[in-house]
C-alpha cells in the first residue's frame, strides 16, 4: 500500500498543474505537493507534519478555518475566486513586482474511508489567466458601455448647444444653399427655424459685404483644412442690417460634396459699443482741453474783470468812459458764461447751489433763447411759486436745451408752454404721468416744471432712451443735451422725464426739491462794495490775479501779503503768526499746477491756527469744497472770475462770521 501512495503522490507531483495538500482530522498536513513547492514557498518536508492553522495563521484570523469545519463535517466546499480572492497567503511575484497574492479558486473535499471522514484534501488552482481574462472581458464591457454613454451623452450635448447657442449654426453647401440653421436665427435675425432653408445665403448678405464674403467661401472650398473669418451685414426678416462674424469651416466626412458650417455671431451691439467708447474718449479728451482753456480763460477774466471794477471806481472818470466799461463788464460776463459751459462740458462739476427764484429764471432763459425765432413761449406760473436752492448756471443750461429741443421740434413756428406749480409728497410715493408712467419722489416738498411744444411728439418706443448718451433722432446731434440734463437734475436730487405723445407734441416734467419759507439770494447787481481793514493772506499761481486781487483788496482797505503757491503762503502765515501779526483771512487757488494747491495748503494752516478763516477760489475745479465747502472748514467760496462787489461781500461775511 505504501508503495501505492508513492506512486499516487508522484503522479501528483508530476502531471497535476493544481496546488494539492493533505490533512489528518486535526489539520495536520500529511501531504504537500510540488506545485505548492513552487508557489508556496514551502517545501514538503517543512509542511508535512505542521498544523495548517499554525503554518497559516490568517486562515483563522479570515475566518476560513471554518470550511474545513464544514469539510471534516462531511462537507465539500468551494472558494470562488470572485468573493474569496485566495485560500493560502502565496509569496508575491518579485521578480514582475507584483505585490499581490495569487488568484485562487480552492476545493476543499472530505477524505474519507468507510463513510468516516479522516482529513481533508484541498486543491488549489492559480486563476490568474482566467482573472486577467474575466478582468479584461469586464473592462472591455465598461469601455463599451462608457463610449455608448459618451457618445449619447455627447449627441444631446452637442444638440443642447445647437439649440441653445446664442449664435447662429448654419450649414451651407459648396453653391452656397442654405442647408440648416439653428433655432437661434429666430432670436438674431427674426427667422423661422427652417425657413432660410434651401435659399442662398447670398441673398441675405448686404451687396457691400458680398464680395469678400463670396472670395473667403471659395477659399475654404479650395483648401478645406482652413478655417475662414469674415464679417459681413446680414438682413433680418424685417429688413434690418445686422452684422454678423461668421467663422466657417468644412463640415468632416464629406469631400465629395462639401458643406461648410459656420457659426454667426451677432456683433452689432459690439460694434457699436465700440464707436460710443471711442467717441467717449474723444469727447473725454476734449473735455480736459475745455477744462483747461475754461480755467485758463477764468484766470484772465479775473485780471479783465477786476482791473474794470478798478476803473470804475476812479472819481475822475468820464460818464462817457464809465458807459464804456460798463459795456464792456457784461461782455467779460457774457465771456464767464461762455467759461461757464466749458466746464460744465468738461466734468459735469457738482452744481454750486443757493435760494433762487425759479420762475425769473425760467422767464429769463426763455426770452434769451427764444429771442429772435418763429417760437411764442408762454408762462403759466403762480407768484407763489416756492423758491428752489439751484446752481443757477446748470439749471440755465437744462432749460435753455429743453427749449432748443421744442424750437427744432417745431421748424415751422409754434407755441411752447411752460408751466410751474408746487407740489408736496406727503409719503414716498410715485406720482402717475398720463400713459401709465410713474416718477419716484421722497416725501417733500417740489416745484414741478413743465415744457410743452407743438412738434410731432416722441413716439413711446424711444421715449426711455432720449436721456441714454448719444441717443439723438437728428442727424447732425450729438445725443449730450438730454443727457446732460438728465445728469444735472439728478445732481440736484431732483428728476426728469418726459411724456411721449407721437403726433400731439412733447412734454418734458422738472421736479426740484423746494425751499419752501427760504429767502432768495441777492440780486448782484445790488451789492455795494463793503471796505474793511485787516491783513489778507492771497495765493494764486497767476500772476495777472495775483495783482489785480491785491489792488482790489487794498482799495476796500485792506493790507496784503501775497504767494505764488501753497508751500509760501504757509511759511508767510506761519511767520505772521509768530510775529503777532496774524492775518484777518486767507484766499487760496484750489487749483496749482505742479505746487501745493489750496486743499493742502487749508490743512497746513489748520495745523498752525485751526481758527484759521479761508475762502477759496477756482477758476476750474473738480474738488467739492466748491460745491460743499463748509463740510471742509472753509468759511466762503468765491468762482472766478469775481467783481469787487462779490469779492467785499465774502470777505466781509468770513471776517464777521463767528468759528462754529
Amino acid at each position: 500500500m505504501r508503495s501505492g501512495w508513492e506512486l499516487i503522490h508522484r503522479h501528483l507531483d508530476e502531471h497535476l498543474d493544481q496546488g494539492v495538500f493533505i490533512t489528518d482530522p486535526r489539520l495536520q498536513i500529511i501531504y504537500w505537493n510540488r506545485w505548492l513547492e513552487k508557489h508556496s514557498g514551502h517545501q514538503a518536508a517543512a509542511a508535512v507534519g505542521r498544523n495548517l492553522l499554525e503554518m497559516f495563521p490568517d486562515l483563522a484570523s479570515r475566518g476560513k478555518d471554518l470550511y474545513y469545519q464544514k469539510a471534516l463535517a462531511g462537507q465539500m466546499v468551494l472558494l470562488a475566486h470572485r468573493f474569496h480572492q485566495y485560500l493560502l497567503q502565496m509569496p508575491p511575484d518579485i521578480a514582475n513586482h507584483h505585490l499581490v497574492h495569487m488568484p485562487q479558486s480552492a476545493k476543499i473535499v472530505p477524505l474519507m474511508e468507510e463513510d468516516q471522514v479522516i482529513g481533508t484534501i484541498t486543491i488549489i488552482d492559480d486563476v490568474s489567466e482566467r482573472v486577467v481574462r474575466e478582468e479584461e472581458l469586464q473592462s472591455h464591457i465598461k469601455r463599451l458601455k462608457k463610449t455608448e454613454e459618451t457618445l449619447r451623452r455627447s449627441e444631446a450635448y452637442y444638440r443642447s448647444l445647437i439649440e441653445n447657442t446664442s449664435d447662429i449654426i448654419m450649414v451651407i453647401d459648396e453653391e452656397g444653399m442654405i442647408c440648416f440653421t439653428s433655432p437661434s436665427v429666430e432670436r438674431v435675425l427674426g427667422y423661422f427655424p427652417g425657413e432660410l432653408n434651401y435659399l442662398q445665403v447670398r441673398e441675405l448678405i448686404h451687396p457691400e459685404d458680398l464680395p469678400k464674403f463670396n472670395e473667403v467661401l471659395q477659399i475654404l472650398i479650395r483648401n478645406p483644412d482652413t478655417i475662414f473669418s469674415v464679417e459681413a451685414r446680414f438682413r433680418g426678416q424685417d429688413g434690418s442690417w445686422h452684422t454678423l462674424e461668421a467663422i466657417g469651416k468644412i463640415l468632416p466626412g464629406r469631400r465629395e460634396k462639401p458643406e461648410v458650417v459656420i457659426n454667426c455671431r451677432d456683433i452689432t451691439e459690439r460694434q457699436q459699443a465700440e464707436k460710443e467708447r471711442l467717441r467717449i474718449v474723444k469727447l473725454e479728451s476734449l473735455g480736459i482741453l475745455a477744462g483747461g482753456i475754461a480755467h485758463d480763460f477764468n484766470n484772465i477774466l479775473t485780471g479783465i474783470l477786476g482791473n474794470l471794477n478798478l476803473m470804475v471806481m476812479e472819481p475822475s472818470l468820464q460818464d462817457a468812459d464809465r458807459v464804456r466799461l460798463n459795456e464792456a463788464e457784461k461782455a467779460c460776463l457774457r465771456a464767464q458764461a461762455l467759461a461757464q459751459r466749458l466746464l460744465t462740458f468738461a466734468r459735469g462739476g457738482a452744481p454750486v447751489k443757493r435760494p433762487t427764484d425759479i420762475s425769473k429764471l425760467l422767464k429769463e432763459t426763455a426770452n434769451l433763447t427764444l429771442c429772435g425765432t418763429n417760437i411764442k413761449c408762454d408762462f403759466f406760473v403762480p407768484e407763489a411759486l416756492w423758491l428752489v436752492k439751484v446752481d443757477e448756471g446748470q439749471i440755465n443750461q437744462v432749460i435753455n436745451n429743453l427749449l432748443i429741443n421744442a424750437q427744432q421740434a417745431m421748424p415751422a413756428g409754434g407755441s411752447i408752454a411752460i408751466r410751474a406749480e408746487n407740489v408736496v409728497v406727503e409719503e414716498d410715493a410715485e406720482l402717475p404721468l398720463p400713459l401709465g408712467k410713474y416718477i419716484p419722489l421722497p416725501k417733500g416738498e417740489y416745484v414741478k416744471i413743465a415744457v410743452a411744444d407743438q412738434g410731432e411728439g416722441i413716439s413711446p418706443e424711444i421715449g426711455d432712451k432720449i436721456f441714454d448718451p448719444y441717443f439723438t433722432t437728428k442727424p447732425q446731434g450729438s445725443g449730450l443735451g438730454l443727457a446732460t440734463a438728465y445728469s444735472i437734475i439728478k445732481n440736484h436730487d431732483g428728476y426728469i422725464t418726459m411724456e411721449p405723445n407721437a403726433g400731439q407734441g412733447s412734454v418734458f416734467y422738472i421736479y426740484l426739491p423746494a425751499l419752501k419759507d427760504a429767502i432768495p439770494f441777492p440780486e448782484e447787481e445790488a451789492i455795494e462794495p463793503l471796505t474793511g481793514q485787516g491783513r489778507i493772506l492771497i495765493m494764486d499761481d497767476e500772476g495777472i490775479v495775483l495783482e489785480v486781487l491785491s489792488e482790489m483788496l487794498k482799495r476796500l482797505g485792506f493790507e496784503v501779503a501775497s504767494a505764488r503757491d501753497g508751500g509760501e503762503a504757509v511759511e508767510i502765515y506761519q511767520d505772521a503768526q509768530g510775529n503777532g501779526q496774524p492775518f484777518a483771512a486767507v484766499i487760496l487757488d484750489l487749483t496749482v499746477p505742479g505746487g501745493l494747491g489750496g486743499k493742502e495748503t487749508l490743512d497746513f494752516l489748520k495745523e498752525i491756527n485751526p481758527q484759521v478763516k479761508v475762502i477759496v477760489s477756482s477758476g476750474y475745479s473738480d474738488s467739492p469744497i466748491m460745491a460743499d465747502y463748509e463740510k471742509y472748514g472753509v468759511q466762503g467760496v468765491i468762482s472766478k472770475p469775481y467783481r469787487l462787489p462779490e469779492l467785499s461781500k465774502v470777505i466781509h461775511e468770513v471776517i464777521t462770521k463767528k468759528q462754529n
